[in-house]
């Protein structure tokens, strides 16, 4: 290891104690930018355009050996789902409201069938 403790492998953040906290704070951030980004540029496209650029450019940062680090502490698991909620109210154009669960709703009312996995609701046709 480097003398700071930390060595990114394949796109895997690997530290000494081998926790996944430093993975998966690199991962949101980076997937968080994206998004960002796409927001910034895509503003006024369709829903359609939305959701293929987040298929290609936020989704794969997300997913990037996720057989390795699964997300098994609760933490971990609500900050992916964090950026993912974020790119659900991005795609289907509703900012209105931040109060919880109202992702939840938008995505069951705009697709007809509740569902507990974001990433499911948004990025599958």
């Amino acid at each position: 290891m480097a003398a700071h403790g930390a060595s990114k492998y394949l796109g895997v953040t690997i530290i000494e104690n081998l926790s996944w906290e430093k993975h998966i704070g690199n991962i949101t951030i980076k997937a968080s930018q994206t998004l960002g980004f796409l927001h910034r540029n895509l503003s006024e496209c369709s829903p359609p355009v939305k959701e293929s650029s987040y298929k290609a450019m936020v989704r794969p940062s997300l997913e990037n050996a996720a057989t390795v680090w699964d997300p098994d502490k609760q933490n971990h698991i609500k900050a992916i789902e964090q950026v993912q909620r974020r790119a659900a109210r991005f795609v289907l154009n509703d900012n209105s409201t931040k109060t919880p669960g109202c992702v939840t709703m938008i995505l069951q009312t705009s697709t007809g069938s509740p569902s507990n996995n974001v990433e499911e609701t948004v990025c599958c046709p």
